[in-house]
């Protein structure tokens, strides 16, 4: 079978998935009322934000309804940015990444999620506007592949989405170069370009403006075991283009599996040979596996969620989103209801505890400037590392050290602020005291906490800790507490009890001299 005839075969089952139709697509075939209506140019620009879930690890585990970091970073949007003058509206799209084993080993599923976030565009741009693509693991193929072809090819108007099919087809054909086929398709694109009410438009330089992605895998951003049977899908390469102004990529350091290797960028060089003026690349390696970098495991939601604070400290550090603070707080009181081992920090008792030990991943040993790699200062907290990194460590190279950002530091010194003054509380333990008397009563524990609490410079920060307190004040303290602390000693989580019990007897199970 030629790529042609392959390609075409994908499209005619794509057609012909009406079950897999999604509800952003249907209006750009069927004209119903309901579609919306294209913006008239001279309106004012408006960002449209593009946010792609999903993980190649749904062949071997069923999505969990935990909240991934994209669905998390897509909330945290507000409607309009209100620091620009007139407002700047601030528009979101989040596709989630549920797939069936049968679509994606076929790449059915994912040819229609690349037709229904570009649908979106096609409703939503008009020149001017700022494009910014996010996305995880599949989806972040799918935002790499959104952002490259409407570089390259620019974004079709209305009419021409009845064509999306075979317009995706001859810009693939393109991107593979060599493939049978490809002049043709060439062909086709340019007279697609001057073919009347059917258009396809360039965009300026300046739309894209970011792509944040969290762990993009395989070589050429797709599975070995899914590159094989879908040939035509797939970078053409991994350059970053000059025209994305912002690109972000949150890499997992801890990933056993040797088929989700990560999809670098590189960045491309100018003509003058020396990096793109103004270009920001940032790609830091962090302490998770593949599923955990997209936020996929609520157990363990302390390293979790430390690339979705990186990605939103970008954001806010380089203006290039309005967030919604508040959303923000509420996503970050995990962190005090729950067990704190630190900053990205393993439970080194815990069932990850062997994760940081090895990894079938290359990370950077040394700067690059053409990847432009970093490692996450969390990375380093573990107890236990990853032989290599200890390298980096005794060498000292601060190139591969990526400086925390801001808003990074401000959760740091919260989580910091917080153990110490649970642990330690006008200079006395809370708990057991230096005989290592545990005392019997359930209410002395609910009293002694909320006090303290009450009394750090935190108790004046309830649209942050409100959920804590609420739980501090409602939970069912433990009676046998001797039980529970043999317990939260020996499994670190004090499973079975409320967040809050979790946290107090952590504390105090092993308190902070």
């Amino acid at each position: 079978m030629t790529p042609t005839q392959e390609f075409a075969m994908v499209q005619g089952k794509a057609r012909g998935a009406e079950g897999d139709k999604c509800s952003a697509c249907e209006p750009l075939e069927s004209g119903k009322d309901r579609m919306l209506s294209f913006p008239e140019r001279g309106e004012r620009k408006k960002r449209i934000i593009i946010c792609c879930d999903g993980s190649w690890d749904g062949l071997q585990r069923p999505m969990t309804e935990v909240e991934s970091n994209v669905s998390k970073l897509a909330r945290c949007v507000c409607p309009e940015d209100r620091r620009t003058s007139p407002p700047t509206p601030q528009i979101v799209f989040y596709q989630p990444g549920q797939a069936t084993f049968s679509q994606e080993t076929s790449g059915t599923d994912v040819v229609n999620k690349i037709r229904e976030a570009y649908a979106f565009l096609v409703q939503h741009y008009v020149s001017g506007d700022e494009l910014l693509l996010f996305g995880f693991s599949r989806g972040a193929f799918i935002a790499r592949t959104l952002a490259q072809m409407v570089i390259e090819i620019g974004i079709l108007n209305m009419a021409g989405m009845s064509d999306f099919y075979e317009v995706f087809a001859a810009y693939q054909l393109c991107v593979k170069g060599g493939t049978e086929g490809a002049a043709s398709a060439r062909n086709f694109l340019d007279h697609y370009r001057h073919s009347g009410q059917k258009e396809l438009r360039p965009v300026t330089e300046g739309t894209l403006k970011c792509v944040g992605v969290w762990d993009t895998v395989g070589v050429f951003g797709l599975p070995d075991h899914f590159a094989d049977k879908y040939r035509l899908l797939g970078f053409k390469d991994r350059k970053l283009s000059a025209q994305i102004k912002y690109a972000f990529h949150a890499i997992a350091l801890c990933e056993a599996r040797k088929d989700l290797q990560p999809t670098r960028w590189e960045s491309e060089p100018s003509p003058q040979d020396c990096d793109h003026p103004g270009q920001v690349l940032k790609q830091v390696w962090f302490p998770c596996s593949h599923v955990e970098a997209g936020g996929r495991i609520e157990e363990y939601d302390d390293v979790t969620y430390m690339s979705l604070i990186w990605m939103v400290a970008n954001m806010i550090n380089y203006n290039l989103l309005a967030m919604n603070e508040e959303y923000l707080h509420g996503l970050l009181s995990v962190f005090w209801t729950r067990v704190q081992r630190g900053f990205g920090l393993y439970d080194p008792e815990g069932p990850r505890r062997y994760c940081l030990s090895s990894t079938a991943r290359q990370f950077p040993t040394r700067w690059n400037a053409t990847t432009k790699e970093t490692i996450h200062r969390s990375v380093f907290s573990s107890q236990e590392l990853i032989p290599g990194l200890e390298k980096v460590t005794k060498e000292g190279d601060p190139t591969l050290i990526e400086e925390l950002l801001p808003f990074e530091m401000e959760i740091r010194n919260h989580l910091d602020f917080l153990m110490k003054e649970w642990a330690i509380h006008e200079g006395h333990r809370v708990g057991a005291n230096e005989f290592d008397d545990w005392p019997g009563q359930d209410s002395w524990y609910r009293e002694q906490w909320y006090k303290n609490f009450k009394e750090t410079e935190l108790g004046d920060k309830p649209r942050t800790h409100a959920l804590f307190l609420d739980l501090l004040t409602e939970s069912s303290w433990p009676v046998d507490t001797k039980h529970v602390k043999e317990e939260m000693i020996s499994s670190r989580r004090g499973r079975g009890h409320t967040a809050v019990e979790d946290a107090a007897l952590r504390i105090i199970g092993t308190p902070i001299d």
